[in-house]
This record gives structure tokens, sequence and C-alpha cells, in this order.
């Protein structure tokens, strides 16, 4: 009988990487449903003929914040280890989530959704060496593709949580 090639632990971390995945997936898609109608209710009317430029510049800090986060993660995962590191930029992302719902205008918001994406960033890599580090190096590339699928996951949950809300009213 053929033994199977992964550990107990080595599929844990595949799996924890891939709902952490998953979670950024659903976080930044929900982002993107939701930021013309959130722009509404936190720009003076007179700037709402340039929401579009608004939208431009969350997102872009958001990209920004991966990309500092991706930078600054991997001193830190590097400095105190990964798995601590990961469960820090889960927590940063969600904190920073969250706060971007009691935003007062796109300025507070925009410095959130940089926040947020730090975290994002910084789990992503870390999250990536973790699944390299331990998988077999035959199988590395598999994992990381399995890993990607989580990103994608993500939108679709965030897709159905948000046709559901519209189905029921809530949106």
């Amino acid at each position: 009988m053929k033994q199977f090639p992964l550990t107990k632990e080595q599929l844990i971390v595949l799996f924890v990487a891939i709902l952490f995945w998953m979670f950024d997936g659903y976080e930044t898609y929900a982002l993107i449903l939701t930021i013309i109608p959130a722009l509404h209710t936190l720009l003076p009317p007179s700037q709402i003929k340039h929401i579009s430029l608004y939208a431009g510049y969350l997102i872009a800090s958001t990209l920004a914040g991966w990309a500092t986060g991706g930078v600054v993660g991997g001193r830190i995962g590097d400095a105190i280890g990964r798995k601590k590191t990961m469960a820090i930029t889960v927590f940063i992302y969600s904190i920073f989530t969250f706060l971007s719902s009691f935003s007062i205008n796109a300025q507070m918001l925009g410095v959130f959704r940089f926040l947020t994406g730090i975290g994002i960033g910084a789990e992503w890599n870390v999250g990536t060496a973790l699944l390299q580090e331990s998988w077999p190096s035959k199988l590395r590339t598999k994992g990381a593709g399995v890993l990607q699928s989580g990103f994608s996951l993500g939108f679709f949950v965030a897709s159905a949580v948000y046709i559901l809300m519209v189905h029921l009213g809530l949106s």
C-alpha cells in the first residue's frame, strides 16, 4: 500500500493557509462590492461626481498596504517566527477591516484600508513561506497552487453573501 505523501502537520499548514487566503479574498472582494455604496455615504455631495477617483484611491491604498506588508511581514517573520507573525498579521487585517466600518470620511477609510493591506500583504508571504518550508520539495508547486485557490474561494463566498443580502433586502 502506498503511503500518503503528506503528514498531518503539513496538511494543517495547508488548511490554515488556505483558510486565511480565503478570508483575504473575501475581504478584498467585499471591498470591491461595497466601495461605491460606502463612498456615497462618506463623500460630501459635491464630491460624488468624483466617486470613481476616490474608489481608485481606496483600492490603491489597499494595494500599497499589501506591498508594504509583504516587505515588512517577511522581515518580521524571519525575526520572530512565521507562525507568530501569521497570527499577528491576521489580527491586524481583521481589526482594520472592522474599523473600516466606522470610517467617517473617505480619508479615514483610506488609512484603514492601507493598514488592512499591510496585514494581508504580510500574511500572504508568511503563509507561503510556511507552506514551502513544511512541504516536501517535490510537492511545493502543487501545494502553492492549491493554496492560491483559497483567494478565489474567498471571492466566491463574498459573492454568495452579497447575493444573499441583496435577495433578503439587506443591502
